[in-house]
Parts: structure tokens; sequence; C-alpha cells
């Protein structure tokens, strides 16, 4: 019997999904981890090297002097091609999920895949999930017990060509967008770069507060909609309000433990 093909979202899906093989050793096969977060940053022509330019430009930019940039310039390039190497008689199992980055990384592998007749099932994941503290909607499953990511194996249903093509077109229209941004509301949705800056903006006050402070409480408010944790995003974001002349600051612009800011006086 050939052993399953697994390709989850995130780290922190590819170590627990591992993990769960524990609780389910029919589960047991390679995982593959597509990492890229494409919630943000330019998508035009990303498929031709002049949109990979330009949207690797872009998050150099955004995330310049910071240590997070090699965490923003990180690529799925090359882990697609081994992808497109497996043979049709292998079971691939893709560990979908409802966050922003699951989402647009599972379509985008979809329009990848688009010309290969390959054995896909995929994860209908449950609207709620129990947690320690209570019954909660789903988000990912790296935010799951391997014992109950071990528990969804009953969920995976075999991808079918007509539901393919609907998640290729998907992505054909997202990243024919000019924007920045996007964001989960049911759907994928593009937004302003500068949609969360009054959210920002909310969690300053008239005197100096931490940048990390305001960035992480931030992310906190923003949670069932954004579902990704790109804190860099919103620290170019509070820079860039200070540059607008919206926030006061002191230190020094770079990481986001670096400087404080504070509402205009």
């Amino acid at each position: 019997m050939t052993s399953p093909i697994h390709i989850t979202f995130g780290t922190f899906a590819e170590s627990y999904v591992k993990q769960s093989f524990e609780f389910n050793p029919a589960l047991a096969g390679e995982i593959i981890a597509l990492n890229e977060d494409l919630s943000i940053g330019p998508l035009r022509d990303i498929h031709m090297e002049d949109g990979r330019t330009a949207r690797t430009a872009w998050l150099s930019e955004i995330g310049a002097h910071t240590s997070s940039l090699p965490y923003l310039l990180s690529s799925d390039l090359a882990t697609y091609e081994i992808i497109k190497a497996i043979t049709s008689s292998q079971p691939i199992y893709i560990w979908c999920g409802a966050d922003t980055k699951s989402h647009l990384g599972f379509l985008r592998l979809m329009f990848e895949l688009s010309d290969l007749n390959l054995n896909i099932f995929i994860l209908r994941y449950p609207k709620t999930v129990q947690y320690p503290i209570g019954e909660f909607p789903f988000l990912h499953v790296g935010l799951l017990r391997p014992g109950q990511i071990a528990e969804l194996d009953v969920l995976f249903e075999s991808l079918g060509q007509a539901e393919r093509n609907t998640y290729i077109n998907d992505w054909v229209e997202i990243s024919n967008s000019d924007s920045l941004l996007r964001m989960e509301f049911g759907d994928i949705k593009h937004v302003g770069d500068d949609y969360l800056d009054d959210k920002l903006i909310m969690r300053c006050t008239s005197d100096f507060r931490g940048s990390a402070w305001i960035v992480g409480e931030t992310l906190a408010d923003i949670f069932d909609q954004w579902q990704t944790a790109c804190g860099s995003y919103l620290n170019w974001r509070l820079k860039e309000l200070v540059r607008m002349g919206k926030l006061d600051y002191q230190g020094v612009l770079y990481e986001i433990r670096d400087y404080s800011v504070r509402l205009k006086l």
C-alpha cells in the first residue's frame, strides 16, 4: 500500500500533524509544508519572474531592518516542484483551514497543480472544535492537539475536477488584483493597505506605549478576520502612521521592540 502524502500550511500545522501519527498510525506518511504568507504583498504575475521580483522588492521594503525579513521572503516555489513530482498512485491529503494563510495557500496550490492528474483528498474541516476553554470556530490544524488532529481523518473527501476548477478560478481572480492586503470574511476579500490603521490607532494613547504591545493587541483584535500572525505588516503600518505625522515616536523605527508611539499631541 502506498503511504500518503500530507500537505500542511505553516510550521505549527506541519509539526502537529506529524505528532498525530502516534495517535493514528494509519495516517503516517510524508509531510510537505507550504509556508509562504500570501495574505500580504503583491500577487499580480506572481507566476512569472517579473511578478516575483516586484513581490520580493515590496516585502524587502516593509521588512527592512527587521529580523522577520527571511520569513517575509520565504517562497514555496521549490516545494511546488516536489509536489508536482508525486505520482498519481500516491494519495495526497491536504489539511485545509479556514484562516487566511491556509485558504490562500490552498488556492494557489490548486492553481500550481492544475495540469496534473493527482489523487487529492481535502479536509472538510468542522465548523467548530472543542478547546480546553470552550468551543470555538475551527481555524487550522496548527491550533489543535495532535490527538484531535488524528480524529479528523474521517473528514477527508476526494476532490473532483469540477471543484478543483472552481478553486483554480478563485486563485486567478485573487492574483489578478493589485491589492497588498487580503483578509478572510468567509471568502478572501481585498482590502486597502491602510485597512488596519484605525485599529492600530485605537491601541495608542497620549502616553508612549511600546509598539510591540500595540501590534500584539491589534493582532488579537483582528484574529477572527485575519487569522495570521503577521506582525511584520502591522509594524510597517505603525511606522507609516509615524511618517504620515499621525503618531509621535521615540526610539528607532526598526523592530517593534525598538520604538514606542503615542497619539499626536
